[in-house]
């Protein structure tokens, strides 16, 4: 049983970014990089706002001018909010994505820093 915990442990550390030369980074390398993947956490929160605001901004569009009637005179109206929000969704995702492992990398690099007193 010790010896399944331990490979299970082994692999969920395996499992997280690193790289080989992590562990002769100086406490300032640490920081500056901890501060880049911070970047990219707050990229992705903005990138999640723009999606929710272009998807209400879309929606509230398309409705306004099917009310207007203009809608009609307006050809692919409806297609061009459409692709509009599908693209923002996307790069929502994707920034979700990259900070997901923005923060696994955080967590090393802060193990990291633990251990040479950072």
């Amino acid at each position: 049983m010790k010896k399944l915990l331990l490979i299970s442990a082994l692999c969920g550390a395996l499992s997280v970014p690193a790289f080989a030369g992590d562990k002769d980074m100086s406490c300032a390398e640490i920081a500056v990089e901890m501060e880049e993947l911070a970047a990219i956490e707050t990229a992705a929160g903005n990138a999640e706002t723009a999606d929710t605001v272009t998807n209400a901004a879309g929606a509230a569009a398309i409705q306004g001018a099917a009310m207007s009637g203009a809608g009609s005179s307006i050809p692919f109206f409806g297609s061009i909010a459409n692709v509009a929000s599908a693209v923002t969704s996307s790069n929502a995702r994707q920034a979700r994505e990259d900070a997901e492992k923005a923060e696994k990398r955080m967590i090393k690099l802060e193990t990291i820093a633990d251990m040479k007193g950072c």
